[in-house]
C-alpha cells in the first residue's frame, strides 16, 4: 500500500495541477491520494475518471488500487462505503 503525502503541498502544485499530479502518482504506483485541500476531491475525481475512460492501462492501475485499498480495509475490519455519495 502506497499512500501519497499531500497532493496539494507546495512541491506539488508549484510543477503542475493537483489533477496532474494525481494522475501521475497513481500511474507511479500510489494506492492512495492524500487530499488535504478544500475542493480538490471532485476536480481531482473527475480528472481520474476522465483519463480512465479513455486510458485502458490507467482504467487498469486504478482497479488495482482500489483493490490493495479496499484489501487493507478488509484487513482492519473496515467495511468499505456502499457508493461513492456515502464518502461525502
Amino acid at each position: 500500500m502506497i499512500v501519497t503525502d499531500s497532493m496539494e503541498a507546495r512541491a506539488v502544485v508549484s510543477r503542475s495541477s493537483i489533477q496532474v499530479a494525481a494522475q501521475r502518482a497513481l500511474s507511479a504506483g500510489a494506492d492512495l491520494l492524500l487530499l488535504t485541500g478544500d475542493g480538490s476531491f471532485r476536480p481531482v475525481s473527475r480528472a481520474l475518471l476522465a483519463r480512465a475512460r479513455h486510458d485502458l492501462a490507467f482504467r487498469v492501475r486504478l482497479a488495482d488500487a482500489a483493490a490493495r485499498v479496499l484489501a487493507l480495509k478488509r484487513s482492519l475490519g473496515l467495511r468499505p462505503l456502499a457508493t461513492a455519495r456515502a464518502a461525502r
